[in-house]
């Protein structure tokens, strides 16, 4: 037989005890208060300079704030204005340097009050550029601004702004000589360029289209082409006006061309008035004959300028012989302390020979004879 069991069941039960839970409330919610620059409590920002700052407020909290920062806001939600009168009135006036004609002049300010609020829009700003009438304009986001033209007349310029009741100090400005638009032309010459003699070569007055005077110290150069395709080079820089270019001509060659630069601008090329270089007179000839090679070392010299001085160094000579049974010997070369030497690869049984000798733009006729031997020297020049 079957006996069966009492069934015990134990029921567990949850007791939930008190808990002092306060209920949040007005008093224990902090008050924010955005705007550009983040969220920040109220407390701080009523009492911190921020709180002067314009722009837009938002007002986050379960209640109306009766003040904001001195002010009574209708809603949460409001722009707070900078004041009226500006503290800091900021000028830029520009380029500083303008060139005469063609570049206008920026003059801008930016005003702000005394907290650094950016003023009203429509702020009335005067503008007075320094040389017409002041024109009225007024502010947008804090900014008010001209753009005009200025003078073709070079010169310095002083701008003046106000903004609603406060002047700015003056700005200043100038209006440069516009250097593309110059003309760049040798003066005449005096007289004809003398060789060994210090010459000035000089501009005429340097000026743009509306007759302004270049500036004093400006880069002007010359360049001389010559007919075998060399250059000479001279700078100078401007006074008054004008540039003086120094130079001592020696040996130049015909054809010569000047050409004036000062920066991209170039002039037409213009011809120089100069007098060739010329010899005093026929220099003396003379030969050593130097059998170990079978030829004749050539002695020409001393080669004595019309201006005193011995043609300088490095001065091409040629030297054209024609001996009596008509062979001919040719050779070049350049002077050296007012000669010139070189070898012929003849014998001195060839002589008499014509002469034919060519420096400084000149041409001179001589005779070699046996008479004409000179010592050896022992060297090969």
């Amino acid at each position: 037989m079957r006996k069966t069991l009492p069934l015990t069941v134990t029921v567990l039960t949850l007791a939930l005890l008190p808990m002092d839970v306060r209920a949040a409330s007005n008093a224990g919610s902090p008050h924010y208060i955005s705007d550009a620059f983040g969220l920040v409590p109220y407390d701080n920002y009523a009492a911190s300079y921020r709180s002067n700052w314009s722009g837009h407020v938002s007002v986050f909290n379960e209640g109306r704030l009766d003040t904001l920062a001195g002010q009574t806001p209708e809603s949460d939600h409001y722009n707070q204005p900078a004041e009226p009168e500006p503290e800091t009135l900021l000028v830029f006036v520009g380029p500083k340097s303008a060139r005469a004609g063609v570049e206008n002049v920026h003059a801008s300010v930016i005003g702000l009050d005394r907290w650094g609020n950016l003023i009203p829009d429509g702020t009335i700003t005067r503008i007075d550029p320094g040389f017409d009438e002041a024109v009225e304009t007024t502010s947008q986001r804090g900014v008010s601004d001209r753009i005009f033209t200025p003078p073709t007349r070079t010169g310095t310029y002083r701008a003046g702004i106000s903004v609603a009741n406060r002047q700015a100090a003056h700005a200043s400005y100038k209006v440069v000589t516009d250097l593309d638009s110059i003309e760049l032309e040798l003066a005449p010459q005096a007289s004809p360029i003398e060789q060994e003699t210090a010459t000035t070569l000089t501009t005429r007055p340097i000026q743009d289209a509306y007759g302004n005077p270049v500036e004093e110290g400006i880069a002007v150069a010359l360049t001389i082409d010559h007919d075998t395709g060399s250059v000479s080079r001279l700078n100078a820089l401007t006074s008054q006006s004008i540039a003086a270019h120094e130079l001592i001509a020696r040996g130049l060659p015909d054809g010569l061309k000047a050409t004036l630069s000062l920066g991209s601008t170039r002039s037409a090329s213009s011809e120089l008035d100069y007098r060739p270089l010329m010899i005093r007179q026929v220099p003396e000839l003379g030969w050593t004959y130097l059998p170990a090679i079978e030829a004749m070392e050539i002695h020409v010299g001393p080669f004595m300028t019309d201006a005193g001085f011995l043609l300088n160094d490095g001065s091409p000579v040629s030297l054209l012989l024609t001996f009596a049974d008509g062979s001919q010997k040719e050779a070049s070369g350049w002077l050296e302390k007012g000669y010139f030497r070189t070898l012929i690869t003849a014998k001195p049984d060839k002589l008499p020979a014509e002469v034919t000798l060519t420096t400084a733009s000149t041409h001179y006729e001589s005779r070699l004879d046996l008479t004409d031997q000179r010592q050896a020297t022992g060297e090969i020049q």
